[in-house]
């Protein structure tokens, strides 16, 4: 008994032991104190000791230079307290001649440039970090006269250029570049002072060329102003004609090409595509072009007044649209001469047909296209072809081309290229000369409206020297010219003698500053009355009429689209002519420099207008 109450009174004791010890463990976590943190106290950093005193008016590449001349720690400080003045300074990206300087001011590590220049966006080209800084610049060499679309590629996101105000006004929104000898096609902008088509909207069923479905296609019908039933008139058939509407600006183009009498009026068939490859590059194409040729064009045809022959017909398309156009005049010969075939692929006219994706770039085959069209099969086609200097399937034109000239049935064909890539900013742009190419009318009216009176204005010329370098070598002799894309603007003469005439082929004019105290502007419409011509002047008196300078002329800024200035002095020669202004739909464009050319006997100007 003793003995097991010993036992007990030692489990006892244990119990509480080990309870004790427990509790113990607790009251010493519960008094355990967390670990001091030490306050990270941040210094504000103050910007204007890194202002650079010149910034204003700097130019980026000096700007870089004092960059990488500083102190790596310095660096960013130094970017933060400058860069916004540098945008006062500085159109982005920086374009000098073909050179143009891709900027790009945000934190990451690794920033590409992509575009039409590499490849329709299938490269990248990395921009350089300057150490110490979330700057990332890049210079490349962009053809001088392209408008180009680009994206810069961000930590793999693709993104706008934040720098470039400048935006593409189709689906992709891109980032544009337009350089300096760029030509603009007006025609593709929205005039309010002419005379408007009209679009009417049709719905054709047909069925799902890889599907049991029942499909409803959206057709949109251009008809012209003064739509008359019972005329006939010629058809153009876009291939997706959504695309050619809205970022190709077909009906801009249409009106304007009309009004200004430089086609006839025409009825355009825009037609979408909702198969797309299926329609126009697989084997199932047949069963569309079918379709096309059977059943959608008998109902448009029976609803307006289109014509039935083939030589009023024209097929225009893109891309893959550019293989369909080509594959359906062939096969349809009997029903269609004109062709516009823009960047067509034209791998797919190589094989019969293509079952799937997986098979472009066949071999040409017995029963492709090409085998047949260079056997001078029978193919009375008028095609013009385009394509953009910076698309690698711009050979495959070539290709077709070259085909098309041996065949002598062929009625004629026509090879372009354009320092663009493959997109809607070429097709957009030469839809005007390949509709001029192929209906070529000889017998249309200049105007389809009535011509409304000429305006007159005169405008004091005013010539600005700088007496301590008055060397000019023939005070005689000033030469203005107008850039080549500056369309048909003005008439220029000097008392009764026509000096130049713009709206023909002489650009230049020749001015005597000494005896032509005015000049005479005739504006073709009052849509023109808009421009002017205004004089410069060195206001700050620094030797050189600068941007400045250009900003405090009497005029009134709402008349300054942008303004343009070039000086040129060689061994204390100095040379100044007087400049352009102008306004265009109210919108802001960057200032940028023009070129100078400089020769033995004349002094050169040439101006780009802004628009």
């Amino acid at each position: 008994m003793k003995k097991n109450l010993n036992l007990v009174t030692g489990l006892v004791l244990v119990l509480m032991a080990f309870g004790c010890s427990n509790v113990k463990k607790q009251a010493i976590t519960k008094e355990k104190k967390a670990p001091k943190v030490k306050k990270v106290i941040t210094q504000k950093v103050d910007l204007k000791k890194y202002r650079i005193d010149n910034i204003e008016g700097m130019k980026f590449d000096d700007f870089v230079k004092i960059l990488k001349g500083s102190e790596i720690k310095n660096r960013q400080n130094i970017v933060d307290a400058n860069f916004d003045l540098l945008l006062k300074s500085n159109s982005f990206p920086i374009i000098k001649g073909e050179l143009v300087t891709f900027v790009y001011k945000g934190k990451t590590n690794k920033v590409d440039v992509t575009g039409d220049f590499t490849n329709n966006f299938s490269g990248k080209i990395p921009l350089e970090k300057i150490k110490g800084t979330n700057l990332f610049y890049k210079t490349i060499k962009i053809y001088i006269n392209s408008a180009v679309e680009y994206k810069f590629v961000v930590n793999g996101s693709y993104v706008n250029d934040k720098l470039n105000p400048n935006v593409s006004n189709n689906s992709y929104k891109n980032s544009r570049l337009l350089m300096p000898e760029y030509q603009l096609v007006s025609e593709r902008k929205n005039r309010d002072n002419i005379k408007k088509g009209t679009i009417v909207k049709e719905i054709f069923e047909n069925k799902s060329l890889i599907s049991d479905k029942n499909l409803k296609r959206r057709v949109q019908i251009y008809l012209p102003y003064n739509y008359t039933e019972g005329k006939k008139y010629k058809v153009i058939y876009f291939t997706d004609g959504k695309e050619y509407l809205k970022d190709g600006n077909a009906k801009n183009i249409l009106d304007n090409m009309i009004f200004d009498g430089e086609i006839e009026p025409v009825i355009g068939v825009f037609v979408d595509s909702i198969e797309r490859e299926s329609e126009y590059i697989y084997n199932t194409r047949d069963e569309y072009i079918k379709y096309f040729v059977e059943n959608m064009m008998p109902k448009i045809e029976n609803k307006y007044s289109v014509s039935k022959n083939r030589n009023d017909r024209i097929l225009v398309g893109d891309s893959f649209g550019g293989d369909f156009v080509v594959y359906l005049s062939y096969k349809y010969s009997d029903k269609f001469k004109n062709v516009i075939c823009q960047s067509g692929n034209l791998m797919s006219l190589y094989a019969k047909g293509f079952n799937s994706a997986t098979t472009v770039g066949k071999f040409a085959t017995k029963e492709s296209i090409y085998n047949e069209i260079s056997q001078n099969s029978n193919y009375p086609v008028k095609m013009f072809i385009t394509y953009g200097d910076y698309e690698i399937i711009g050979k495959n034109s070539k290709v077709l081309y070259n085909l098309l000239k041996k065949n002598k049935t062929v009625d004629s064909v026509k090879l372009v290229s354009y320092p663009q890539g493959h997109g809607f900013s070429l097709w957009g742009d030469t839809l005007k000369e390949g509709l001029i190419w192929i209906i070529n009318n000889k017998n249309i009216n200049k105007k389809v409206v009535e011509k409304k009176e000429e305006k007159k204005v005169d405008v004091n010329i005013e010539w600005y020297t700088q007496e301590k370098q008055n060397k000019i070598r023939d005070k005689k002799k000033y030469y203005f010219a107008i850039g080549k894309r500056s369309k048909e603007l003005f008439k220029y003469s000097s008392g009764d003698e026509i000096v130049a005439d713009i709206l023909n082929s002489d650009r230049y004019i020749e001015l005597k500053p000494e005896v032509d105290n005015k000049i005479t502007i005739e504006f073709p419409n009052e849509d023109y009355s808009k421009y002017f011509i205004f004089p410069f002047y060195d206001i700050n008196g620094n030797g050189k009429v600068d941007r400045e300078d250009i900003l405090q002329q009497s005029y009134t800024k709402e008349h300054i689209l942008g303004a343009g200035f070039s000086y040129f002095t060689i061994k204390d020669w100095l040379y100044y002519v007087g400049l352009t202004v102008f306004k265009y739909e109210d919108k802001v464009v960057p200032f940028f420099d023009y070129n100078f050319i400089d020769t033995e006997e004349n002094s050169w100007i040439y101006i780009y207008p802004f628009f």
